[in-house]
């Protein structure tokens, strides 16, 4: 079957959880998982989405809704749509 599912992640960082997400992201990105980071810390990053310390849960997710690219999506109402005839388990 020639299926083909797209997946975008995203990954929040505030300085409580830094250290973490660099390691995190470092593991993804060396397996080849394309991540795009929500960076909340007053140290802005390389390729990461800086918002700054003032953005937390509302602002994260806000941005990575309009970072969302809409082509990972799956409709369900669509009546061209194989995926809806696929078992994934």
């Amino acid at each position: 079957m020639g299926y083909h599912m797209k997946l975008q992640t995203f990954i929040f960082n505030w300085n409580r959880v830094d250290s973490k997400v660099e390691q995190m992201y470092d593991q993804l990105q060396s397996a080849g998982i394309d991540v795009t980071v929500i960076n909340s810390t007053d140290n802005p990053r390389d390729g990461w989405l800086n918002v700054g310390d003032d953005y937390w849960c509302y602002g994260q997710t806000y941005t990575a809704f309009n970072n969302f690219d809409d082509s990972t999506l799956l409709n369900p109402f669509s009546r061209n749509n194989n995926a809806l005839n696929t078992r994934l388990f």
